[in-house]
């Protein structure tokens, strides 16, 4: 799991800036790809996050989609890039680096439903108490309008890690059931 800082897995276009996005389709698929007894391919990959993380995971997956058969994220922050997620200074001059048309989810999922190449299979969900609620519900219809298949699902919790814990399973379940080999 590594840690974003609050890059929001993005290259950081900025002079001085860090590639959090290269650092993972790179170094950290490589060492597991290395490392363990994995499948190194698009039908045995995923990848899934929390809050950043979770905008990470379905960012890098529609950006990405020949590298990943699956993304799952919870609470995720999928507005990030065209709301600014008032998050502070520094992540608002990441926003208003980082090109739009690359890294704001809505317009990745239009690219996508628009193209004939492969599809992630997608899952989201997000607590009913969470800040983030209607971003969420705004990118699953969004997805609808779109006609891009994905799971979506609200449950009762904030934005924490009791929610996150308690949903978790549903991810590795997910994930199981797309990426090849998952049953076995």
């Amino acid at each position: 799991m590594p840690d974003g800082h609050r890059s929001f897995y993005a290259n950081d276009p900025r002079p001085g800036g860090h590639a959090y996005e290269d650092h993972i389709l790179e170094d950290v698929m490589g060492f597991v790809e290395r490392t363990f007894p994995v499948r190194a391919e698009r039908a045995g990959r995923a990848v899934a996050g929390l809050s950043m993380g979770g905008y990470g995971a379905l960012m890098l997956a529609l950006r990405h989609p020949d590298r990943f058969a699956a993304a799952s994220g919870h609470s995720s922050a999928v507005g990030f890039v065209h709301r600014h997620m008032e998050a502070g200074p520094d992540v608002e001059a990441l926003c208003e680096a980082l090109p739009a048309a690359e890294y704001d989810c809505f317009r990745l999922a239009e690219r996508l439903a628009g193209g004939d190449g492969p599809r992630p299979a997608l899952r989201f969900d997000c607590g009913a108490d969470d800040k983030l609620l209607d971003d969420n519900r705004a990118f699953h219809a969004h997805l609808d309008q779109l006609g891009i298949e994905h799971d979506y699902a609200e449950f009762p919790g904030g934005h924490g890690w009791e929610y996150w814990d308690t949903h978790v399973p549903q991810t590795l379940d997910f994930v199981l059931a797309h990426v090849a080999g998952g049953n076995s």
